[in-house]
């Protein structure tokens, strides 16, 4: 499906514009939105790992050719776990924090990482030609697998996963915000009045 460059635009100021009115009505609905994209992107990809796992090839996956861009592989490492960053800008939202952030990691971490390697080991599986693997190709994956409606139903997933990537990105630039806002005034009421003290549950 190709798009001219102003629908592609009237899409992108929909995906927008919804994510700001998800912020303006609350908690609830924020959970209940970043809820409903954690499903919808993990479903389609779990579907796409069970229907190839039988064909699942380790000697395909090992396969190496040509020298290692160790550069490359570790900014692609970074970025693929620098979600976890985001969690602290949201700790004076969590009611224990020092005991649900170690725990969530810890569910999380090793989640990741198999939802990483074990499609990307199929789809190796599936097609061992590296060339191949250009922008959308897993959804052609998808289709050799289980015909049209996993092609879609991965591309749909793909789509809601980048859009709960961008709410995601969202919530933490504000409440970064917030907490260097917090900053600035706890500073600058020190500096107007230096006898007085901030509030307590201003950061220091």
């Amino acid at each position: 499906l190709r798009l001219a460059p102003s629908q592609s635009q009237a899409i992108a100021y929909c995906f927008v514009g919804g994510v700001c009115l998800l912020n303006l009505c609350g908690l609830a609905a924020v959970t209940a939105s970043q809820t409903f994209c954690f499903a919808l992107a993990l479903t389609p990809c779990l579907a796409f790992t069970a229907a190839g796992l039988p064909r699942l090839d380790l000697s395909a996956v090992a396969a190496s050719e040509g020298d290692v861009s160790w550069e490359l592989l570790l900014s692609w490492a970074v970025w693929l776990y620098s979600g976890f960053s985001s969690l602290g800008s949201m700790a004076g939202e969590v009611r224990t924090p020092q005991l649900t952030y170690p725990l969530a990691v810890a569910l999380l971490l090793p989640l990741v990482t198999l939802l990483n390697v074990v499609p990307f080991a199929v789809a190796l599986s599936v097609d061992p030609v590296r060339e191949h693997f250009t922008a959308g190709y897993f959804g052609e994956l998808a289709d050799s697998l289980g015909g049209r409606p996993l092609r879609a139903f991965f591309s749909a997933g793909a789509i809601v996963s980048l859009l709960g990537l961008y709410h995601s990105q969202i919530l933490a630039a504000e409440r970064t915000s917030l907490a260097v806002a917090a900053v600035v005034d706890a500073r600058a009421c020190g500096a107007a009045l230096p006898h007085a003290s901030p509030p307590a549950d201003y950061p220091s």
